[in-house]
């Protein structure tokens, strides 16, 4: 249990920025220091609805795929890895890019 918290506040901590400009946005519009028909409020939410897109898609990947060490296989040098790398980035990036697509 203790290893799962470590590993869960490691992507807490990797995701920091994305998670400081999410509840910025939201808090400057619940606290109305910035007024929703501002066109900064609209920019900035939609920013917001980005970075809380790449967490998720982030979260879904990992608990996807806990299995892949993108870093083990560039540390290999192995050409058989090549394909297999470059496969399981365009998937990782589908998987971004769908759950953006979502919001």
């Amino acid at each position: 249990m203790r290893d799962a918290l470590h590993r869960f506040y490691q992507e807490i901590w990797r995701l920091r920025w994305a998670l400081v400009i999410s509840i910025a946005v939201l808090m400057a519009k619940a606290y109305g220091w910035l007024p929703l028909d501002h066109p900064l409020a609209v920019i900035l939410t939609k920013a917001s609805n980005v970075t809380l897109g790449f967490i998720l898609a982030h979260i879904l990947r990992k608990q996807t795929f806990p299995y892949v060490d993108l870093k083990a296989m560039l540390a290999e040098k192995d050409p058989a890895f090549g394909y297999t790398f470059i496969g399981i980035a365009v998937l990782y990036g589908a998987i971004i890019y769908a759950v953006a697509l979502g919001l």
